[in-house]
């Protein structure tokens, strides 16, 4: 078992767009297996989403163990699936998460947020934890830090993002657009 922490490096949080993500093909093969009992369909599912589960809700949340539990209970809730078919996994797992993390807060008062807004310029290296990450993050607006994370952890489309989130393509790209240049105005003025 790894740390998720460790996991996510910085580099590896951006670069999760460059990675191929599970097909939904292999997905529901892989609930397939699990309905029979394959471990190894459990660990393959675990491997895929309890990173993206965790950072999501870590972009929502201030706590990491929080966020952890969130993660763990997605990691359940695909279980609980096996011999089931899903159109699009990534869609359907970000969903869940989104939901299980609304439903935390409803219950926990007062609401966690992640509200870190400040990076120490000495973390600005190639060794940038992902809590350094989730604090760049934690400074969009909500609807910013949304897309953003739904395109970038999730690999979903604009469009596939747009319906998720009731906007227009146009809407949703430009959003994306103004998350990428504060983030990268965030990191330049922390390096300076």
């Amino acid at each position: 078992m790894y740390c998720v922490d460790e996991f996510l490096s910085a580099q590896q949080v951006f670069a999760c767009n460059q990675k191929k993500t599970m097909t939904a093909w292999h997905f529901n093969n892989l609930l397939k297996r699990l309905s029979s009992g394959d471990m190894s369909a459990l660990e393959q599912l675990f491997n895929e989403y309890y990173p993206k589960a965790y950072a999501v809700a870590r972009l929502k949340l201030k706590s990491g163990a929080d966020a952890h539990d969130i993660a763990s209970d997605v990691i359940v809730k695909l279980c609980g699936l096996a011999g089931m078919t899903v159109k699009n996994p990534d869609a359907y797992v970000y969903t869940m998460t989104v939901n299980l993390v609304r439903d935390f807060q409803k219950q926990s008062k007062p609401l966690y947020v992640a509200d870190l807004q400040t990076l120490d310029s000495a973390v600005l290296t190639n060794d940038v934890s992902s809590h350094d990450v989730m604090d760049l993050l934690s400074g969009l607006a909500e609807t910013d830090k949304e897309i953003f994370c739904q395109h970038v952890f999730y690999e979903l489309t604009f469009a596939e993002i747009a319906k998720n989130l009731n906007l227009s393509v146009a809407t949703v790209k430009r959003h994306y657009a103004k998350s990428c240049k504060q983030l990268q105005s965030e990191i330049n003025d922390c390096g300076k």
